[in-house]
């Protein structure tokens, strides 16, 4: 991986490594120092303490040669100072310790009577720590001064300790921190092959101005997943609108169920067949929105089953519509629901029923004729031919018979016209005596078969407007 995520990381560990060691080297030094120079300081307080006791006896001859076995002593070097500065006895002889030192720090702390200490840290090759406590002689008040080297050993070797530990540590931590990034500069590069790959794009074709940053690149990628995420979301909600406009607006009812059976949409036209009063049917159980056992049983076993089912059921009772009902599994995220279409069947079964009564009566209507005409037709054959007397009214009847069996044939195709959306035919102008001869002519035959005696009364010439029959 050479993403400049991961060189980034890498450089930004070992950076942070790199001021940590140079922190943590500085603050253990100044630590080191300054407990060195609490030691020193503490060690020579305490000799000087027990050499200005020891100084008391000392003959002024023999000053040199009790600083010398006193610097040999104490382990540090020792001078006499009066309390003008000057020098009374320097136990290393140098020229320098001539000058007067009245104004030196811890000559001014042991002149006021109390120990004076002062650290010179420009000293070389190491600092250099001073204690000066007044004391007592044969010729009066004098200044014993002891001054030691901070040892720099025992500080460069704890120094090398910490410093090799935490340099241990440092080392653990990129070693970690070098795996952690390539293990999330991989990562990161797999989310960018897999945001490339929802927006349709090769793993090498990059977006523009990428520039190597992983990072930048993983951005403009999810960017580009949101803005297609965004267009199909745009998409989706488009035609989830148009479809439900389109189911709203169909005049079939539709119903959907969940795998519970409850209502997940419905339209207008399935609310208004139901008559549901409510505001919202979102989530209401099915018997709450229609109480029918039947379109319950229907829908539970398309959602048992997951096979489509036909049933014709009367929907409400208030107004008594009867629907065919065609119900198919329907896949929820739920899990698998059911759809339901109701197709109004009301009028088809109406006119059916009219279609059935039409024929009854039409078969009805030409009974009446055809027995007639037979039934002449039969006299005629067994000898009413030979009745010279009746013969001709035998013929007569048959022909009236006829004429009304075409009078219905041309009826009905008035009817079919009319149905077709054609003109209804011009009324005639009928006479009702010449009806009423011609319908006690149809039925003589039977009325005579019944013994029957028909009479004629005379009425009035009337006539009316119609059709014939």
């Amino acid at each position: 991986m050479t993403g400049s995520l991961f060189r980034r990381l890498i450089l930004i560990a070992f950076a942070i490594v790199t001021i940590t060691l140079l922190l943590l080297d500085t603050e253990v030094r100044q630590y080191v120092r300054e407990r060195e120079v609490a030691v020193v300081t503490q060690r020579l307080v305490r000799d000087a303490k027990w050499l200005s006791e020891d100084l008391a006896g000392i003959p002024d001859s023999d000053r040199q040669r009790w600083v010398a076995a006193a610097a040999a002593r104490s382990q540090s070097r020792v001078n006499l100072i009066d309390t003008a500065g000057a020098l009374l006895a320097d136990s290393a002889h140098d020229d320098a310790s001539t000058e007067n030192q009245a104004r030196r720090p811890e000559i001014v702390g042991a002149l006021q009577k109390r120990t004076g200490i002062d650290v010179d840290y420009s000293a070389q090759p190491a600092a250099l720590v001073h204690v000066a406590v007044p004391a007592q002689s044969h010729d009066g008040t004098v200044i014993l001064k002891l001054t030691a080297p901070i040892e720099e050993s025992h500080a460069t070797a704890l120094r090398q300790a910490v410093f090799a530990i935490a340099l241990a540590a440092a080392l653990l931590s990129l070693a970690i921190a070098f795996f952690i990034s390539r293990s999330l500069s991989r990562r990161v590069s797999r989310l960018q092959q897999l945001a490339a790959g929802i927006l349709g794009r090769s793993q090498t074709d990059r977006l523009p101005g990428n520039r190597g940053d992983d990072l930048a690149s993983l951005e403009r990628s999810l960017a580009g997943v949101a803005i297609e995420l965004r267009r199909l979301l745009d998409r989706l909600s488009f035609e989830s609108a148009r479809r439900e406009a389109i189911l709203s607006g169909m005049a079939e009812g539709v119903l959907a169920v969940d795998p519970d059976l409850r209502v997940t949409f419905c339209n207008e036209a399935f609310l208004k067949a139901a008559g549901f009063r409510g505001n919202t049917f979102e989530g209401l159980a099915l018997l709450e929105l229609v109480r029918d056992p039947e379109l319950r049983e229907l829908l539970l076993s398309v959602l048992q089953t997951g096979a489509a089912r036909k049933l014709r059921l009367k929907l409400s009772v208030e107004t008594p519509r009867i629907f065919e009902v065609q119900s198919t599994p329907l896949a929820t995220p739920a899990g698998r629901g059911a759809i339901a279409i109701f197709h109004d069947t009301t009028d088809l079964e109406r006119l059916e029923q009219v279609r059935k009564d039409f024929v009854a009566n039409v078969s009805h209507e030409l009974r009446t004729p055809l027995a007639g005409i037979i039934g002449y037709a039969e006299t005629l054959l067994d000898g009413g031919l030979d009745d010279n007397a009746n013969k001709r009214r035998f013929v007569e009847i048959i022909r009236t018979n006829a004429i009304r069996l075409n009078s219905i044939a041309a009826d009905l195709l008035v009817l079919s016209e009319l149905e077709a959306g054609g003109d209804p035919p011009e009324p005639d102008i009928i006479s009702i005596a010449a009806v009423l001869d011609s319908a006690l002519i149809i039925v003589e035959s039977e009325a005579r078969l019944r013994e029957v005696t028909l009479i004629r009364e005379q009425i009035d010439v009337v006539y009316v407007a119609g059709s014939r029959l």
